[in-house]
């Protein structure tokens, strides 16, 4: 079996916005498993992109590191996306997302000094709010285009 993850070890996301981004919990503590367990298991992880497929006679994923993967059969398991905030300035570099470690990462190093902001129309945005709010619990504003 090969599995692409661009992101290295898969990882538990749920923490990502709550212990991982408070520091409580590491980035090991989050993996499913150790990278030896993916060679003892015959898993080859290959860490890039997978950018497209084709679907000739031998099915290939081609990836954004150059290569191409052959499989008998591909299970594409995309995840989610964040979605731009939709305002004028959305799209500056201090609008931050949460989706993988690396946003958790520039999150966690952003919550520095100043005020922020956690805009979500859903719970989501509750877990990065709560777990920034020891540090800065004045500096924080939660709005919500939702009524929930």
């Amino acid at each position: 079996m090969t599995m692409v993850e661009a992101g290295g070890l898969p990882y538990d996301r749920p923490p990502l916005s709550k212990d991982y981004l408070l520091g409580a919990q590491t980035l090991e503590q989050i993996q499913f498993q150790p990278r030896e367990w993916f060679a003892e298991n015959r898993v080859t992880l290959i860490e890039a992109e997978a950018v497209s497929v084709e679907a000739n006679a031998q099915p290939t994923v081609r990836l954004s590191n150059g290569d191409a993967v052959a499989a008998d059969r591909i299970v594409l398991a995309t995840g989610g996306s964040a979605r731009k905030l939709p305002v004028p300035g959305g799209e500056l570099a201090e609008v931050l997302k949460l989706r993988t470690r690396a946003d958790a990462d520039r999150l966690r190093d952003s919550c520095g000094a100043g005020a922020a902001a956690a805009c979500s129309g859903r719970w989501a945005g509750a877990g990065p709010t709560s777990s920034s709010r020891p540090r800065h619990a004045s500096n924080w504003t939660a709005p919500s285009g939702s009524s929930r």
